[in-house]
């Protein structure tokens, strides 16, 4: 074999060495990528249900208060919350209406979250 055969079959060795490398590291780059976006959107995640959770908590707060009131039957808004404001006016429904428009929301907001319904 002449040096010159020995010379090309040495590089074919190392270019094979580089691509094998430069792959390996590729995968790498990869699944670090993977795993990356894998969190973000779990935390993206976590961030809604947390937010799901506290507006449910917030209606169910107000709906509440708004049941132990005396002055909800009258249709006269409490002055001391402010949350009040951004809900739809409930003198459309009264009585007996609102309290089963009440225990249905209750429900619905209670699936899965261990809060207790009340009739």
């Amino acid at each position: 074999m002449t040096s010159l055969q020995r010379g090309k079959h040495n590089q074919q060795g190392w270019m094979l060495l580089e691509v094998m490398l430069c792959l390996a590291l590729l995968s790498f780059v990869l699944v670090m990528l993977q795993k990356q976006q894998q969190i973000q959107w779990q935390s993206l995640a976590q961030l809604q249900s947390n937010d799901d959770q506290e507006q449910a908590q917030e209606q169910i707060e107000l709906l509440n208060s708004l049941m132990n009131s005396p002055n909800w039957l009258s249709g006269v808004s409490s002055s001391s919350s402010s949350k009040t404001n951004s809900y739809p006016n409930c003198d459309l429904c009264g009585g007996a209406d609102f309290q089963r428009w009440f225990v249905v929301a209750q429900k619905s907001t209670s699936v899965g979250k261990g809060i207790e319904d009340k009739p």
